[in-house]
């Protein structure tokens, strides 16, 4: 990616995964990864961050990760915080730097 300069890049920063509740999936749990990862590329998707309601499974993140880098995609993690406080509530999208959040890695 970005080897020859400028390059315009669709990115996705508001993503959910079958970990969320508001997240529907039909398909067997072992083609998850899979299909998720193939309407990212049907949408010429670059970059997705991972961005469940206030929760993060690394596990989920590293095989999406770990298929996603074979196909050129960059998965960061992230975290949707929720606060129901309000008329509407608020939600903030939170994007972690997977070098120095995710220990091991």
């Amino acid at each position: 990616m970005f080897g020859n300069g400028a390059e315009t890049v669709l990115v996705d920063f508001h993503m959910h995964t079958h970990r969320d509740k508001e997240f529907s999936f039909d398909g067997e749990d072992n083609s998850f990864i899979v299909e998720y990862l193939n309407a990212m590329e049907s949408h010429n998707i670059r970059i997705g961050i991972i961005t469940n309601h206030n929760k993060f499974d690394i596990g989920e993140y590293k095989a999406l990760r770990k298929e996603a880098k074979k196909r050129d995609i960059l998965i960061l993690p992230g975290v949707e915080l929720s606060i129901k406080e309000g008329s509407n509530g608020l939600h903030t999208l939170i994007v972690f730097n997977p070098e120095e959040w995710i220990e091991g890695d």
